[in-house]
């Protein structure tokens, strides 16, 4: 019985730190995107911030 072999944690921490990094990455493409739109409070909550609208200024 002493041939047994014990996966080593390696492989685990690795994974879990791999599903970290997208979690993270998702949280900061989200909070750009958000920012980037204009239809949250964020982008009106920064201080000096100039929005300006292009939708209607003609070609």
């Amino acid at each position: 019985m002493s041939s047994i072999h014990r996966p080593s944690a390696g492989p685990v921490a690795i994974n879990a730190s791999v599903v970290a990094l997208v979690v993270f990455m998702c949280g900061v493409l989200y909070f750009f995107g958000a920012a980037m739109s204009g239809d949250t409070q964020i982008t009106k909550s920064v201080a000096g911030a100039d929005i300006i609208d292009t939708r209607d200024v003609p070609n």
